[in-house]
């Protein structure tokens, strides 16, 4: 069998050999031209695959240098900004906090209406209603005093730090001195808080079970 193939190699070289010179040189260079080809394929085809990867990975890599460049030179305007944002959620939470922490805001209550001049006749918790997210806390007011009084404690109860609202006001004359009588002030004073929703879930009585009743 290799006989055989020796014989039709040398056949072809003789052939090749009476073949002109621009014949053979032709059919050298096609010889030459399939060999780089098959280089070319079996070496670089591969390869190439493996480099665009690596490009897209250096491409990635330089997105995410760039972006840690561009934080570390703005994280002096991160951190002010995080720390004014920490500022308004703390006057927000003054304002309407996550409990009613209602003998507190009595006292508060209480003591504004001494220093404003007027005498306080009723001064209890009202009616909590429940308005999702956050709760409304109603204090029952009743108080006497001059009108310049009334109005001083009236700006005083807006300027607390948290929100209370005075509804339902009725105003009545206690006693006509004249240019400066003194009024009888009746109505509501309203807070608001957050609710717990944890808290509510866990105070709240289990499906089919009866409701305590009241004494």
């Amino acid at each position: 069998m290799a006989i055989g193939q020796n014989i039709d190699a040398q056949k072809l070289l003789q052939r090749f050999e009476r073949l002109p010179a621009p014949a053979r040189s032709g059919v050298l260079g096609a010889i030459a031209l399939v060999v780089i080809a098959l280089y070319l394929v079996l070496f670089f085809g591969g390869n190439q695959s493996q480099l665009r990867a690596l490009q897209t990975r250096h491409a990635k890599v330089d997105q995410d240098i760039q972006a840690a460049r561009t934080v570390a030179n703005n994280l002096d305007a991160f951190k002010k900004k995080r720390e004014e944002l920490g500022e308004q959620l703390q006057a927000a939470l003054e304002k309407l906090p996550e409990s009613s922490d209602l003998p507190a805001l009595l006292t508060n209550i209480s003591t504004l209406g001494k220093k404003s001049g007027l005498e306080i006749q009723t001064f209890k918790q009202g009616n909590k209603i429940d308005r999702g997210f956050y709760s409304e806390q109603q204090i029952e007011l009743q108080f006497t005093g001059v009108y310049h009084d009334i109005a001083l404690f009236f700006d005083r109860v807006a300027n607390l730090s948290r929100i209370v609202n005075l509804n339902d006001l009725v105003f009545e004359v206690e006693k006509d001195t004249g240019e400066n009588p003194t009024l009888k002030v009746k109505g509501i004073a309203a807070t608001f808080y957050f609710n717990d929703s944890s808290k509510t879930k866990s105070a709240a009585p289990a499906a089919g079970a009866p409701a305590a009743k009241g004494t």
